[in-house]
């Protein structure tokens, strides 16, 4: 996950892009369902700052090998690791650790 002025280079702005890779195959409605759930995380802890993202920002999936997910929305178990992930890593990036955002 890269955000924030000076994590992906000066250019980037205020863009927000996340990437997931996950180990096993994914009908492309679980890969949605993804998608979805990395928006609604992102967007449910950017909220307390009054933001919700750009036009800009981008999530991929990545997937491989392994078992065939079917859904991997957020009350997934694979799902509820991923939004919880996403969460953590934006406090990391974004969050002065008072919770005040580094970026506005």
């Amino acid at each position: 996950m890269s955000a924030g002025i000076g994590k992906s280079g000066d250019h980037a702005g205020k863009t927000i892009n996340v990437g997931v890779f996950l180990r096993r195959k994914a009908y492309i409605n679980a890969m949605v369902d993804m998608v979805r759930t990395v928006s609604e995380a992102k967007c449910s802890y950017l909220m307390k700052f009054d933001i919700t993202g750009t036009a800009s920002d981008a999530t991929a999936i990545g997937i491989s090998y392994g078992e065939t997910e079917t859904f991997l929305g957020p009350s997934t178990p694979i799902g509820k690791k991923v939004a919880i992930s996403v969460i953590d890593t934006l406090k990391l990036l974004l969050d002065d650790g008072e919770g005040n955002p580094t970026i506005t």
